[in-house]
């Protein structure tokens, strides 16, 4: 299977994923964000080609972030909203202290194999949390407030719109901080995958749209 066919599986398995979240309720979708986010730590420093050009593989994980969060929004109102940002950004904030004290022990000798291994994915991310927690509070304060101002001068019709203009609109405000702050002095050619990564969330917010719709159809009433 090609890098593109797999790119746009996992956005649509993690698509759906959200969706149920969705279903089971708020504390579940906040879940699926928190995990979202560690696995973009993780995963941030990962470039493949798609379509000819280089990206990072976390853009899927973190695009379905905004489609988890205009869904709150959108049923329960942007205090819900804001709260999941924080959540969020606290919760990476632990998982990103508490691995780079673990790195600063030393290993038993037949695990230093492994230890070189978690040294290479997790000791570069500090860089990368700082710029994924700047990218964050940043775009998806501003996500929550946008999308609530766009529902309330729409009087909640026209939820495409809402979700796309939103999204879009803070998903080039996310890439540009993120990009320059993560990638700069770091990858030779970080402008071509921050103008990759822009396009392919911009792709991903278009593909969310018939699921934005569908948390009408699957919303349970309860809030937990």
């Amino acid at each position: 299977m090609s890098n593109e066919l797999f790119y746009f599986l996992i956005v649509l398995i993690d698509l759906t994923i959200a969706l149920i979240a969705f279903k089971l309720g708020v504390k579940w979708v906040i879940v699926f964000i928190v995990t979202n986010l560690l696995l973009v730590t993780a995963l941030a420093g990962k470039i493949v080609d798609i379509f000819g050009f280089s990206t990072t593989v976390a853009g899927p994980f973190y695009a379905s972030i905004f489609l988890a969060t205009d869904a709150l929004t959108e049923h329960y109102g942007k205090k819900i909203g804001f709260k999941s940002v924080l959540i969020g950004f606290a919760a990476l904030s632990l998982f990103v202290l508490m691995t780079q004290l673990s790195l600063l022990i030393n290993p038993v000798s037949f695990s230093e194999e492994l230890n070189t291994g978690m040294k290479t994915v997790f000791g570069t991310s500090l860089r990368v949390f700082i710029a994924s927690g700047i990218a964050y509070v940043v775009s998806q304060n501003f996500d929550v407030w946008f999308y609530h101002f766009l529902q309330n001068k729409t009087k909640s019709k026209y939820l495409w719109l809402r979700n796309n203009v939103s999204t879009i609109t803070s998903q080039l405000l996310d890439s540009s901080i993120f990009f320059s702050i993560a990638f700069i002095g770091v990858i030779p050619n970080w402008i071509e995958v921050a103008i990759i990564g822009a396009i392919a969330k911009i792709i991903v917010a278009l593909l969310d749209t018939p699921f934005i719709y569908l948390t009408y159809k699957v919303k349970v009433n309860k809030d937990a």
